[in-house]
This record gives C-alpha cells, sequence and structure tokens, in this order.
C-alpha cells in the first residue's frame, strides 16, 4: 500500500480497507512501521524506538500487549518465568486518543486479582469448544435474550458481564474530561552504512489484554483512526452473515453453516474482541452495539452447531 495517513484522509478513505489488516493499518495511521522488538516481555525496557515511514503525525506511546497466558500453563503472576515465556506485541497509540475513547486508566498495572480473573476468563473462552460449559452459557444465555432486534439496543450491556460494567460505569466518564495532553515526541536520524532512517523514541506501556490478534481492529474503532462501520462489520463476520442484518436468527443460522475451521477463527476473534471491549471500557456506545451484536450472533451460532440445527438435507457449507 503507497499512501500515507495523511493522502487517506485527505482522500477520504479507509486505511483499514486499504491495508486490509488491523495491525498494518495502525502502523500505516501513525506513520511508523514494524521494527524487531524483544521477543519477550523481560527483555523489554521503558522506552522503545520505532521506525519511522514518514515525518508526520506520531504516537505519543506504545503499548506491549500480551495475554495472560500464552501456553496454556499457570506460571504465577509476576514470575520470571512468566516473564520470561510471555511474547509481546507492540502497538502504537496517542495517548489523547485513548483516554477519549477508552475508560482503562493507563497508569495503574492490573493487580494480581484482575490478572486472575482475566486469566479465568480467557480459558473458558478456549475451553468451550471440548466441554460447552462455562463462560459461553452465561454469554450465549443473555445473547439468545437480546436477539429480537428491539430488544438489541436496550440489552448492550447485557452479556452476563455484570460486574465489569458495573466498575466501568463506576469510573469517570472520559468524554466529561478535559483531555489530557501527551507531548509527541520527534523522529531522530540514524545513520548506518546503509544511510538514514528516521526513528522515534517512544515510552512503553504494558498491558495485559484477553486478545492480542483482534486489539488493533479495536484501538483504530475507538481511538476513532477509522469510523466506517461498514467496515467494522465485515471485518467481524462474513459477508454472508452481515447482509442478513437485522435478522438476528438467520445470521446465526448462516455463520453456523461455515466450515470448521472458519467458523472457530471467527468465534474466538469475536470472543476476544467483545472481552478486549470490557477490559479497556469502550466509551462509544455505537461500537459497543456492534461488537456486542457480532459477538451474540457468534454465540448463538455455537449453540446451533452444538445442537446440530444448522444441519439438514440440501444445507450446504460455505
Amino acid at each position: 500500500m503507497n499512501i500515507t495517513a495523511r493522502e487517506a484522509r485527505l482522500k477520504g478513505l479507509s486505511i483499514l480497507e486499504l491495508a486490509e489488516d488491523p495491525l498494518k493499518a495502525l502502523y500505516i495511521h501513525f506513520n511508523v512501521a514494524p521494527t524487531e522488538t524483544p521477543s519477550t516481555l523481560a527483555d523489554l525496557g521503558s522506552t522503545f524506538d520505532m521506525r519511522v515511514t514518514v515525518e508526520d503525525d506520531m504516537p505519543t506511546h506504545l503499548l506491549a500487549v500480551y495475554q495472560a497466558d500464552n501456553f496454556g500453563m499457570d506460571m504465577g503472576r509476576g514470575s520470571k518465568k512468566a516473564d520470561t515465556l510471555r511474547t509481546i506485541t507492540m502497538l502504537p497509540i496517542d495517548r489523547t486518543k485513548f483516554e477519549q475513547g477508552f475508560k482503562l486508566d493507563l497508569d495503574q498495572p492490573d493487580d494480581e486479582d484482575e490478572e486472575e480473573e482475566e486469566e479465568g476468563q480467557e480459558e473458558e473462552g478456549e475451553g468451550q469448544e471440548e466441554e460447552g460449559e462455562g463462560e459461553e452459557e452465561v454469554d450465549e444465555d443473555n445473547g439468545e435474550a437480546t436477539n429480537e432486534e428491539k430488544d438489541e439496543a436496550e440489552e448492550i450491556f447485557g452479556n452476563g458481564e455484570e460486574e465489569e460494567e458495573e466498575q466501568n460505569e463506576a469510573d469517570a466518564d472520559p468524554s466529561k474530561k478535559t483531555p489530557t495532553s501527551y507531548p509527541v515526541p520527534r523522529p531522530h536520524a540514524v545513520f548506518s552504512g546503509k544511510g538514514t532512517t528516521l526513528y522515534v523514541s517512544l515510552p512503553v506501556i504494558r498491558l495485559q489484554v484477553p486478545h492480542v490478534r483482534s486489539l488493533p481492529l479495536l484501538l483504530l474503532y475507538g481511538m476513532g483512526l477509522e469510523t466506517n462501520t461498514n467496515i467494522l462489520a465485515y471485518a467481524l463476520l462474513p459477508v454472508q452473515v452481515v447482509e442478513e442484518f437485522p435478522n438476528s436468527a438467520e445470521m446465526a443460522m448462516i455463520l453456523a453453516r461455515h466450515r470448521e475451521s472458519m467458523f472457530d477463527g471467527i468465534y474466538k476473534h469475536n470472543f476476544g474482541m467483545w472481552r478486549n471491549a470490557l477490559k479497556l471500557g469502550v466509551v462509544d456506545t455505537e461500537l459497543m452495539k456492534i461488537l456486542h451484536t457480532a459477538w451474540n450472533i457468534s454465540a448463538e451460532a455455537k449453540k446451533l452447531r452444538r445442537a446440530g440445527a444448522h444441519i439438514g438435507p440440501g444445507i450446504g457449507y460455505y
């Protein structure tokens, strides 16, 4: 993709649609490029130099994000062994925009109780395919209760996550705060035998999240870098499913008919996206409604697959 963020904005284009990858789009928005990073959390310092592609709008910070447990084993919170094994993904952000779009306080690191809760939730999500029990049942029950189109907006937060949502609602509303302005680091030149390369030194914020792979997409919309919700819908669900909106029952049935490998990827992505939205505390209610709908459709489709309701004479797979 040979277009800068500024050029795309001037032409009214979506960088996400052009890049076709949320992580790549996030980098393009901030005019930085993937840079070799430390392989584990333990090797990461307080700042990190990102390679600059265009000397234009720069990020203010980097999120060094990681999941609770990359290897499916409990190594103990804060242990050296855990930090040695945890892999990280570096995500550039504008912290002012982040604080306007999310309720999570980046100055307050997760305590052990929060880490335990997030790890437990992620493990339940992964174990649903085999056990058919746990967190999915709670979310699915709520999803079933909100399948009527008229109830979707009213029941947007009724997904079995009352405690987390109550905590988010108890926090100060970021939209009513005076935005904090953070200094934007200036790029510096690094000279080598291959020529001159621009880098920008960014403060690093470590952040544990339920699902790393879906986070770039959430950041793009939560920070207002991308605004086209149609593109978001197609990033969450297949086109055949989205075309049936607002018929929730038909959407779930069509999704349930997708082949197992594709369905599992969609289900895990939307489960992780919804968990991330709750973790970060998305401010935009319209964005939350879209994410909630995608998760409800995915959860209902999972129930249909388990019950075998998606199978019948003449029914094909996508």
